[in-house]
């Protein structure tokens, strides 16, 4: 593991990518993308368009959702009982798309919340879950809250293109990715926070291309990608950057342990693939 440079002053972070190296240790797991860990030891991925789960081995590999169903993103709930994904059914078409639920051993899925709501996450308590839309609401995508009972939601405030948010474990701050607007005079990218009520936005990193930001179970460390690049940790105290992975990776998820990160990564000839490295 190399470690980044750093300069600036207060929270804001730049980092200054260090050179490519090979052999970082990670290990194959499977063919698919965008894993998500759950409480429960489980990688949830997607698959083909499907949510499947495995084991951290590859072993007891299980399709989760129906034929049909064109899946993305999923995240789990923090008892490890249900995981939330952005769907549609391919005979349904926009009609059906929206935010789904369902249980950690498959079967007929819930219905959440209609519209184009991308990469939910599910806050600490089970109650929220926070997602970026820009579903007939506003120009450019932004943040949403949304109870998963009442189905209220809120807008909470954000930079002009958000993405890929994920709550801190003690449920208070939300980071997220902020990606260039050709709009902005000055592009505002790198990572963000904002509080859970819609308060203070602050900026974390001024880093081109930060994406994917994934809170570490004791709440120090962030994973995130950079796109065409690797993923790095950034530790939110101390605003030390470290390096990771050795080849182009991305969509980090760390284990319940806070030990290993899964990512995915298209490496050594094999397809896009999901990948463990211990940190």
């Amino acid at each position: 593991m190399k470690r980044g440079i750093l300069y600036g002053v207060a929270a804001l972070v730049v980092f200054v990518a260090c050179g490519e190296e090979e052999g970082d240790g990670a290990v194959f797991v499977t063919e698919g993308r965008q894993p998500a860990w759950g409480p429960n030891g489980l990688l949830c991925y997607v698959y083909y368009g499907a949510l499947w789960t495995c084991d951290v081995d590859g072993a007891d590999k299980k399709r989760l959702t129906p034929e049909g169903q064109w899946c993305q993103a999923p995240d789990w709930r923090p008892d490890g009982g249900a995981i939330v994904y952005h769907g549609a059914f391919k005979s349904g078409g926009d009609e059906t798309m929206g935010l789904y639920i369902i249980s950690n051993e498959g079967g007929e899925p819930r219905f959440l919340f209609k519209g184009d709501f991308e990469t939910p996450a599910w806050s600490p308590d089970g109650k929220y879950v926070v997602a970026v839309s820009s579903e007939g609401l506003e120009r450019y995508p932004g943040l949403y809250k949304i109870n998963v009972e009442t189905l209220e939601i809120d807008k909470l405030p954000s930079r002009a293109t958000p993405s890929n948010p994920d709550w801190s474990p003690c449920g208070e701050w939300i980071v997220f990715a902020q990606a260039p607007n050709i709009s902005e005079p000055v592009p505002e990218v790198g990572l963000w926070t904002v509080t859970a009520e819609g308060k203070d936005v602050r900026r974390l990193t001024a880093t081109p291309g930060a994406d994917g930001p994934c809170w570490s179970s004791d709440g120090k460390l962030i994973a995130y990608g950079v796109t065409n690049d690797d993923i790095y940790t950034l530790n939110v105290k101390t605003g030390i950057v470290d390096r990771v992975t050795g080849a182009k990776s991305y969509e980090p998820t760390w284990s319940p342990d806070g030990r290993a990160i899964a990512f995915t990564a298209a490496r050594y000839g094999k397809k896009e693939s999901i990948y463990v490295i211990y940190y």
